[in-house]
This record gives C-alpha cells, structure tokens and sequence, in this order.
C-alpha cells in the first residue's frame, strides 16, 4: 500500500495565498480567519482554504509549526512573525 502524503499547502489556493500574504502583510491572515467566523457568511471553497493556511500561520506563530510549511511561508515568517508574537 502506498503511503499518500496530503498537505495543507498543496492547492494552488494556499501556494497564491501564501504570495499575497508575503506580498500584502500579515493581516490577511486574520480577514481570512474571520471570514470563516462569520454567521452570516456562507464560506466558498477557497476562502476554506485560506483559512486553513492562515491556521497553518497562526501555528507557526506560536511556536508550532508544520512540517511542510513551504520554505517561502518559514522564511517570511521568520523575518514578520517571529516566534511566540
């Protein structure tokens, strides 16, 4: 049986997501999270996805990142978003 590995980061949803957020800054993270909070709002599936990047984000931020954040998402993080911030 082979082992079938899915990420969070494998749609080009989360690959252009990640690019606007490095590009646009951290607040995307929080509209994207928000988004989904919202009663009133019935969420698409990229807004979904999104969310669960800028879940992925959140998790990096305090210290528990994935193990396939995307070396682009680490490294803008590392220099916008360090460490328990």
């Amino acid at each position: 049986m082979a082992d079938i590995k899915i990420s969070n980061f494998d749609t080009e949803v989360a690959t252009e997501f990640i690019t606007e957020i490095s590009m646009n800054g951290y607040g995307l993270i929080g509209i994207a999270i928000e988004r989904l909070l919202d009663e009133d709002i019935r969420a698409s599936l990229t807004e979904c996805e999104e969310a669960i990047v800028a879940s992925e984000m959140v998790a990096a931020a305090i210290g528990n990142p994935s193990i396939a954040l995307p070396e682009d998402a680490a490294e803008w993080h590392a220099m916008n978003l360090p460490k328990g911030s």
